[in-house]
């Protein structure tokens, strides 16, 4: 990485032309806050000229003042009668090419010259590098069936650009991480600034541009529940941008730990529990990682029984208690209406139903009655009138009557 770090001197300079640029003279009341900008990419041209630096200060969250400028062709800038304040934060910031870079100064130390870095940018995530990823099983729940799992990844970005993710190619831009299936109770932080979380297929992604890193890698860490049957657990996933180091940590109070791509370096004390600690290196990106927890703690008897019942409850009992409920008002439905209709001759009770269902026909074209209601009302009295046909056919084969013919007077 190319860097173009002028001397503090060329820097100094910059307090000295705040009396020679426009709207910056020393005489107004107040500090100036000076520095330059530069372009830390290999780049053949770089005119700062063309991008616009500003100043926000900020009292809490409150911005009180709010000022931009454009640098000359030399990087400068300067921006003059500044009111200082301890309780005020100086922010001072440039955007270019999709990404923000800052500084920021307090009273303490607003005397001292900005340099503001920008980098080209790049949509090809492959400028990344992980460091290193420690994969560590924090603990189980073997009543409710979940394992919890903390990751700490370490990015590295070695080129000369910032990785800006591009929206518009969907996911693959972006810095990604791979979760277990039924993953839940996601928490991430980083030390990265800006950006959002997305939640993708089996895992989650960074917005977040991701400049040059310099002796320090930057930082994410997060942790998530997973769920579990039996007394195995596969949190195998593949990693997206390979891994220098790769370490697992498994307490053996809660699980042992086994994947063919990890040396086993055996079970050691640590803080007071023994730990296994699997490793692997150079690990290539787009590398499957096969990951397994076994031995993990049976939940106590009583818990198995209550969470079957349960699942039991949801699959089958639910969908019964719906059905016998729409059974028990369909029969109420009818019996309501046999009771009427009970009191009459077969004939009679056929035209009382009949002239139910035509004035039901004729509510419903009258918006007098609700499409839900029409359906249920309409099927309860169709199924009467099937009932009685069925009584009647039967009375007569019991009667030793032919079909149609009815016992005399």
């Amino acid at each position: 990485m190319l860097a173009l770090r002028r001397p503090l001197a060329i820097i100094a300079l910059a307090l000295a032309l705040a009396v020679s640029l426009p709207g910056t003279s020393t005489a107004q009341e107040g500090l100036a806050v000076a520095g330059i900008l530069e372009n830390g990419s290999p780049v053949d041209s770089f005119d700062p000229t063309q991008v616009t630096v500003t100043l926000r200060v900020l009292e809490g969250t409150v911005v009180v003042d709010q000022r931009a400028v454009q640098p000359n062709a030399e990087g400068l800038f300067i921006f003059g009668g500044v009111q200082p304040a301890s309780v005020r934060t100086y922010f001072i910031s440039v955007e270019y090419q999709g990404a923000i870079y800052s500084e920021t100064r307090q009273l303490v130390d607003i005397d001292q010259p900005v340099v503001l870095i920008v980098y080209e940018a790049t949509q090809d995530p492959t400028v990344l590098t992980t460091v290193s990823h420690t994969i560590i099983v924090t603990g189980v729940d073997a009543t409710e069936g979940i394992v919890e799992i903390l990751e700490r990844a370490s990015i590295a970005n070695r080129s000369g650009s910032t990785l800006v993710p591009d929206l518009a190619s969907g996911m693959l831009g972006f810095l990604r991480f791979a979760l277990p299936a039924e993953a839940f109770n996601l928490d991430v932080r980083s030390d990265l600034v800006g950006g959002q979380i997305l939640q993708v297929d089996r895992g989650f992604a960074l917005t977040t541009p991701i400049p040059p890193s310099t002796d320090t890698p930057y930082h994410v860490e997060f942790v998530y529940r997973v769920p579990y049957e039996g007394q195995t657990l596969d949190i195998s996933r593949t990693l997206r941008f390979g891994a220098e180091t790769i370490r697992v940590v498994v307490p053996v109070s809660v699980a042992l730990g086994s994947s063919s791509g990890l040396d086993n370096l055996g079970i050691a004390p640590f803080e007071g529990q023994e730990i296994q600690l699997l490793e692997a290196f150079d690990i290539s990106p787009g590398t499957p990682l096969d990951l397994q927890l076994d031995g993990l703690p049976k939940p106590p008897f009583l818990a198995r029984f209550v969470r079957n019942l349960s699942d039991w409850y949801l699959v089958v009992g639910v969908p019964a208690v719906v059905g016998l409920t729409l059974l028990i008002a369909v029969i109420i439905g009818m019996r309501r209406r046999s009771t009427v209709a009970s009191q009459l001759d077969p004939a009679a009770q056929q035209e009382y139903l009949l002239q139910e269902l035509a004035g039901l026909e004729s509510r419903f074209l009258e918006r007098a009655v609700s499409q839900r209601r029409y359906a249920s009302q309409r099927q309860d009295l169709k199924a009467a009138l099937v009932e009685l046909d069925v009584r009647v056919h039967l009375a007569e084969v019991v009667s030793g009557q032919g079909p149609g013919e009815r016992p005399s007077a």
